[in-house]
């Protein structure tokens, strides 16, 4: 997709709880549980 090739670098963060968050270059691919829950919560202050 990016036409080039792409280094893995590995970092673990317990505060992310699950999931994973992949970024290349400008653009990131989000499906942590912690995104899920801060847009769960935000959702809820909106009612």
């Amino acid at each position: 997709i990016y036409g080039r090739q792409v280094d893995v670098k590995q970092n673990v963060d317990p505060a992310v709880l699950g999931g994973v968050s992949v970024q290349v270059g400008a653009d990131l691919y989000d499906g942590t549980v912690l995104r899920r829950l801060k847009e769960t919560r935000n959702a809820l202050a909106k009612r």
